[in-house]
């Protein structure tokens, strides 16, 4: 078990150090924006694990299947809007230029930060509501509704982003792993490269899960409480790395869009193959998951918009709260 979590992780970090590489020159390449580099490419790039385990659930039946396949839908927005964003507040408060007090914040725009934060807790909120208070006529147009919700946040995220990051132009992306002349490498090398960095971030993660999942039965841990926290754990890492990352070279629009941009599409993916694959019943557990997730999300928005920048030790709070949610979990359990 330790070995292969210790295998898991060596893959995971050399495929997340190629992923953000390829990334930032796909950028550099396309002259594309950081927030859509982050919040579609990069999101989607390492959305598949945790999209992957509650499909692969669903389609085995059965209820303790199902409160697996539940558990993953909810479990990975919840950890993207706590600890996923507290770790990018660490990273910050430890990266050289952090030791000045101002500078222990992420530097982002406000405002395209805030607009993914609210479409993550409309989509979310709409999706606890079809498992909760929606009659089914109207429940029935959930899945449409979030899949044309998630839509709509794509093509608004790629018409904002024709500008370079960072409020200009992008920092010039990190020495190309494959290429070494002088001139930038060709366009298929630098999607060759990103297509071989994610199928190792799928082998590592799909390592860590087994890893994760033999831990939690031998802790004899309950099928939900194993899909809310100890997978998200695992299936979240790529995106988390790569966030981490790129907080620390300094990209923290890059940084924040791509956790931003994966809550957006975990909110409006993940719940739509729920309610399309499972019987999606919430009981109180699952919904105070999502009151925490749109909690967190909401506190960030609300800070962006009162500071215009997001101080490391702000995000502290949403490392609390998915501290509450373990306490919770346990008392429970």
């Amino acid at each position: 078990m330790a070995a292969l979590l210790a295998v898991g992780g060596l893959a995971v970090a050399v495929a997340a150090h190629l992923f953000t590489n390829a990334i930032e020159w796909l950028g550099e390449r396309l002259r594309l924006d950081d927030r859509v580099l982050g919040g579609v490419f990069a999101a989607w790039g390492t959305a598949l694990p945790e999209t992957a385990v509650p499909l692969v659930a669903a389609l085995r039946g059965g209820d303790a299947a199902h409160a697996v396949g539940v558990g993953a839908i909810l479990g990975a927005p919840l950890m993207l809007a706590t600890l996923a964003l507290a770790l990018l507040g660490a990273t910050v408060a430890l990266r050289p230029e952090g030791r000045a007090r101002r500078a222990r914040a992420l530097r982002v725009r406000p405002a395209a930060a805030i607009a993914d934060l609210v479409w993550f807790c409309a989509l979310f909120a709409l999706a606890a509501a079809a498992g909760t208070v929606l009659a089914r006529p109207p429940r029935a147009w959930a899945a449409p509704a979030l899949v044309l919700g998630y839509g709509l946040y794509a093509v608004r995220a790629w018409q904002q982003g024709g500008g370079g990051g960072q409020g200009g132009r992008a920092p010039a992306p990190g020495r190309f792993a494959f290429w070494a002349a002088r001139r930038p490498p060709p366009l298929a090398m630098v999607a060759g490269e990103a297509l071989v960095a994610a199928a190792l971030l799928l082998a590592g993660a799909e390592a860590f899960v087994a890893a994760v999942t033999a831990l939690g039965r031998h802790l004899a841990l309950p099928p939900l409480i194993l899909a809310l926290v100890l997978a998200p754990l695992a299936t979240e890492l790529p995106e988390v790395m790569n966030s981490v990352l790129w907080t620390w070279r300094g990209r923290d629009d890059l940084a924040l869009s791509a956790v931003t941009g994966a809550m957006v599409i975990q909110s409006a993916v993940g719940p739509t193959l729920g309610l399309l694959l499972t019987p999606w019943r919430l009981g109180p557990p699952e919904v105070g998951v999502v009151a925490v997730a749109v909690a967190g999300a909401a506190f960030v928005a609300l800070v962006l918009a009162c500071a215009g920048r997001l101080p490391a030790r702000a995000l502290w709070v949403n490392a609390g709260l998915y501290g509450a949610v373990l306490a919770a979990l346990t008392a429970v359990r």
